[in-house]
């Protein structure tokens, strides 16, 4: 939640950040997950950070905004003057444009990009159900400043050129883009990057976590915990760790976690006579003639 307080900013005024702030006395920002991710992107307004997408810090200010969030406060309405059902936030908050792009007086519309087909149908579908239990409970005590929250999805068909299609079609039509999730995210990087929408959703390739709009709840840097490696290569398996085998999926984000996998190992003195990075392929149609 933090890391998405940080983005907060751009688009609103200094009012309203200070009423913000003014909520964020008992928050502590943490904790991970795309649901909570959303709540806080949408209720404080989303916005792009210049910071970089993995270095939050700090918990209390507009952190807190996202504890106040989750426990579905109620909020005010600032057109009716009233208190309405749905997130802790201030009057000055909801009183921002009642339009602009995923955003009317009834609605506010997110964006997201997973991949829902190709060689493994259904890949990342919980992602999209996540999002869509999200809006569902949140929109059950009020929504957002009265407005309904929706999700806009969209698939990527596994490929880079899908993701980045994809995305395109979504970023002028949504408020924020919120836990999409796909192993070609490298494709929709540029497009995030260049439209400045706020992205708040686990990035799985650099291209996507290196712009300064991503945010990523848990952000995953490249690597591999070495310490249980180390006790094996010590152990009496030491003759395995020379002849290790590597097997990465040819995807952007598959090649980037393997290769950093594999020089790890290598750090420490594993010996791999064997790396396959398979293709893509489909499913056969029919199951193999079993051999006899």
């Amino acid at each position: 939640m933090a890391l998405l307080a940080t983005a907060c900013g751009a688009r609103l005024t200094p009012s309203q950040i200070a009423a913000l702030d003014a909520q964020g006395g008992n928050g502590n920002g943490g904790g991970t997950g795309s649901g909570s991710s959303a709540a806080t992107t949408a209720a404080a307004g989303g916005g792009s950070s210049s910071g970089a997408s993995g270095s939050a810090a700090g918990a209390g200010g507009t952190g807190a905004v996202a504890a106040t969030a989750a426990r579905g406060a109620q909020a005010t309405s600032a057109s009716a003057g009233v208190a309405t059902p749905g997130l802790g936030v201030a009057n000055s908050v909801c009183a921002g444009p009642a339009s602009g792009p995923g955003v009317s007086a009834s609605e506010i519309d997110v964006g997201n990009v997973s991949t829902l087909t190709g060689p493994v149908p259904g890949l990342f579908l919980g992602a999209i159900h996540g999002m869509n239990a999200f809006a569902a409970y949140l929109n059950s005590v009020g929504g957002i400043c009265g407005r309904k929250l929706v999700v806009k999805a969209a698939d990527d068909d596994f490929s880079s050129s899908g993701n980045a299609s994809a995305t395109q079609s979504l970023v002028n039509n949504v408020f924020a883009m919120v836990g999409s999730l796909s192993a070609f995210d490298d494709g929709g990087a540029s497009v995030l990057q260049s439209s400045g929408i706020p992205d708040a959703g686990e990035a799985l390739t650099s291209q996507r976590f290196d712009i300064p709009n991503n945010f990523s709840p848990q952000p995953q840097p490249l690597g591999i915990n070495l310490a249980p490696y180390i006790y094996l290569k010590q152990s009496r398996f030491a003759d395995a760790s020379q002849h290790f085998a590597t097997l990465m999926e040819n995807a952007p984000a598959g090649i980037a976690f393997g290769n950093a996998q594999k020089s790890g190992l290598e750090s420490i003195g594993y010996k791999f006579v064997y790396t396959d990075r398979t293709s893509s392929r489909p499913r056969p149609t029919s199951p193999p003639t079993p051999r006899r």
